[in-house]
Formats: C-alpha cells, structure tokens, sequence
C-alpha cells in the first residue's frame, strides 16, 4: 500500500510563504482586495498523513488536524459563505461581504463525514458537498480511484498500456499521471480505459465490500444536510461531460438532481462539473445545467471570482495547500500563490 503524500514545502512559492509567515510580514500586508471571492474544493481529508491507501493518494488534502487549523484561520479572517448566501449574491440580492470565502467537497468521500464534518460543525461553518449519485447508490468507486488500485496492486513490474511502458513499482506517480492525460486529452469514455487498464494491470476491480467504506451512505449525507451542509450534485456517473453527447449530458445533469432531491426531500440548487477544468465541459453544458433548473455551476482550479463579473455557470474554485503557510498566503494573496489550470 502507499502513503499519501506528505506536505512538501520545496516549491519556490512554498518558500516564499514560509518566510512570509516566520517572519510575521504576512500579518502586515494589506488582505485580498475585497472584490473577490474565493471558493475552496477539497476531495478528501486524511487522519493524519501517515494514512495508507489503496486508491488515489493526490485527491487527498489536509488531514484532520491541518483542516481544522484552515478552517479556524478562516472563520477569523474571512467572511465564509452558505450556498444560499452565494446565490443571493451572484444574483445580485445581496452585498457580497469583503472577505468572502466558500468550502466546497467532492465525490461523497466517508471522511468527509468522519473527518471534515465534525470540524464543519464545530467551527458551525457552512459547506456544500458535491455528490455523484450513481457512485453513492451503486456503493462504486470513481474511475481515478479503479486506476490508482489496478497500478498498486498490479503483480506486474511493467505495464504496457496504450503502447507506454508503465513502471507501477516504482514510477506510480508518473503511470498515474499517464492514464489520468489519456482520458482528459480524448475525451475518451472512462469505463472503457477501466476495463483495458484492469486487464492490462492484470487486477480485478477492488471488491464491494472495499469500494463501500469509502463513501458516504444516503443517511450521512442526509445528517449532514440537515446541520449546515449544502448537497449539490457532481453528475449522476462522475463521467467527462465533454466525452458525451449532449443527450447523455443531459441525463448525467438531470438524473443526480432528481435522485438526490428524491434521497433528501430538498431542492438542489448548485452543481459542479466532474474533473471541472475547461476542457470537460462547454458551453453547451452550461446550458443544459441552467435549463435544468440549478442556480449556479462550479468549475475546478479556474482561478478566483470577482465580484460584479461572476458567470453563475462557472463559479470558479481552487485547491489549497496542506502547508499551513501557503494556505494563508493563499487566502491573502490568491493570484500569487494559487495553482490554477
């Protein structure tokens, strides 16, 4: 099994956060301007950084007790916002706050109820978590997280896909990133590539009972809808909107709004793109995502948003560090210290 990737602090913005932050200078240059917004996606919190896994260690952020050091600088220094209030705002109905932040979740991982949840309401800080409903009812892991488990548990010392040599027991990072480019740069339909890489692997796909306690069940995710948690949906099969034709989009946008209003007895609102960068979706999509009835549609690593100038169909996000520095270097100056697409 391989660990999660610890917090590396080589980069040459991470250092420069670092001596922001020792110094104290950080504290006395001037904050974001407050026409902007910024809106954090996390995947998955971990409980500590020695955790092991069989799946994608690089959807991984923080763990439980850096999270909750971001979440705690946050409600100090930031105006942090409900989905609700970000509506309103986007829409014009209110004055958006100076400082303001959102906390966004994707793909109904379990330790964002054992884990990131707890620390939610602790903090009494609100929260959307974006979830793909045929995953949840289907107890199925994503396709990112199937590669990551056919490359680990491979026998193979090399493995031969898509005419690349893939080194999975000792260059993993490098044979992840390899099928992850594949998919993103055709397009391609990502339950094909799992069946060709699972024979190419020569590795079954992880058992059910394995890929169920990874995820939230429909009673969590209820629980933590009912205490300050926002449900919006991440498409009904987590596939590439852009590798569908718009028939089949429509479906995967109509379909995870249906099921988990019918699941929550709630309108959902807001949805965000699988993957999310600009290559996964269209204008045409955006579209589709209005027509179908939701308020706003979420983009990933896109950058920050400025108010007056906020395009309700692509609210931009950003991940954030684990490195407590560069996270509130972050936060203070985004277009410095963000990593975007």
């Amino acid at each position: 099994m391989e660990v999660t990737k610890q917090i590396k602090t080589n980069s040459k913005k991470d250092k420069l956060a670092k001596w922001l932050y020792s110094t104290g200078l950080i504290r006395l240059l001037n904050f974001r301007r407050g026409k902007q917004l910024i809106v954090i996606n996390y995947h998955r919190i971990c409980a500590d950084h020695h955790q092991e896994t069989l799946f994608d260690d690089e959807v991984f952020g923080p763990d439980q007790y850096e999270f909750q050091k971001q979440v705690e600088w946050l409600t100090k220094n930031s105006d942090i916002c409900s989905e609700e209030e970000l509506i309103a705002m986007v829409q014009g109905e209110v004055q958006p706050p100076k400082r303001g932040v959102v906390l966004t979740f994707d793909d109904g991982y379990i330790d964002n109820y054992t884990l990131a949840y707890p620390v939610l309401r602790q903090y009494n800080t609100p929260a959307i978590f974006f979830i793909p409903t045929l995953p949840i009812e289907k107890r199925r892991l994503g396709w990112w997280d199937c590669f990551a488990y056919f490359l680990k548990t491979s026998p193979k010392n090399e493995v031969v896909f898509e005419g690349k040599s893939l080194l999975p027991k000792t260059k993993l990072q490098e044979a992840m990133h390899f099928v992850l480019n594949f998919i993103y740069q055709n397009n391609l339909d990502v339950s094909v590539v799992m069946d060709r890489l699972s024979r190419a692997c020569e590795v079954d796909f992880p058992g059910q009972d394995v890929q169920d306690r990874e995820l939230m069940s429909w009673d969590q995710i209820k629980e933590v809808s009912d205490h300050g948690v926002s449900i919006g949906a991440h498409s009904h099969t987590h596939k590439i909107l852009n590798s569908l034709d718009l028939g089949q989009q429509k479906n995967e946008i109509v379909d995870s709004k249906m099921i988990i209003e019918q699941r929550l007895g709630k309108k959902v609102r807001v949805m965000s793109y699988p993957v999310g960068s600009y290559h996964h979706f269209s204008e045409a999509t955006k579209k589709i995502v209005l027509d179908a009835g939701y308020d706003l549609g979420f983009s990933f690593l896109t950058g920050i948003n400025t108010y007056g100038n906020i395009d309700q169909m692509d609210v931009k996000r950003i991940s954030v560090s684990n490195y407590f520095p560069r996270f509130v270097c972050t936060m203070k100056f985004p277009q410095l210290f963000c990593d975007c697409m």
